[in-house]
């Protein structure tokens, strides 16, 4: 985890994407990945207080459901910091982009909020850290429908994809303003997987 004037001994690993990229399968390879590799890890996720869950899907203000997911990331970030001053990879499945990408730039979060002010809370809540490495899992908005299925009615599907769109948008925004990693999320798991260890790889990240 980056920080300035930090010393640190474990490696923060985030991935993030669109809904239906196939995150919570990549997670689980890239954990077997490590465990191969002799070394110690822990998986999460964002959220991850149960309780904050329950109370984020019941809140029907965007500022109220914003602080719900703040709060949850401070705790969270605590965790990770234990976790790698005891040398541990921490694997979550998502983190703070996804607050920008869904309820910032794709919600209506930015008519109650300025940027500067979203970017000054953001940040607070993470204590200034940024994970070791972000990987965002690219799919078009098409694919990512199909995968989710056709379980909705057409009018549901249609609002979805247009929001699903936006929040692709923001992702591919970010990851190109931030230097993140993008890596396709089409074709097998195992192909998806192996992008991610290359892109992990020239990361030069120490546990690999």
């Amino acid at each position: 985890m980056n920080k300035h004037n930090s010393q640190k001994q474990g490696v923060y690993i985030v991935l993030e994407g669109i809904d239906g990229t196939g995150k919570s399968t990549q997670i689980e390879l890239l954990k077997k990945h490590f465990q191969r590799l002799k070394k110690k890890v822990v998986v999460t996720r964002e959220p991850n207080n149960l309780k904050l869950r329950k109370m984020i899907m019941a809140a029907d203000c965007p500022v109220e459901t914003l602080f719900l997911f703040l709060a949850d990331r401070s705790a969270q970030y605590q965790r990770v910091m234990q976790w790698m001053s005891e040398g541990k990879i921490v694997l979550s499945d998502r983190s703070y982009p996804s607050s920008w990408a869904y309820q910032y730039e794709a919600g209506n979060l930015k008519k109650y909020l300025p940027k500067k002010v979203m970017e000054r809370i953001d940040l607070m809540s993470r204590y200034g850290t940024n994970p070791d490495a972000m990987i965002v899992i690219d799919i078009p908005v098409k694919e990512a429908m199909r995968r989710l299925g056709n379980r909705t009615k057409e009018q549901e599907r249609f609002e979805k994809e247009v929001f699903l769109k936006k929040v692709h948008k923001a992702y591919t925004d970010m990851a190109k303003s931030k230097k993140w990693d993008v890596v396709s999320g089409m074709g097998t798991s195992e192909q998806v997987h192996e992008r991610i260890i290359i892109a992990l790889q020239k990361r030069t990240l120490a546990v690999l």
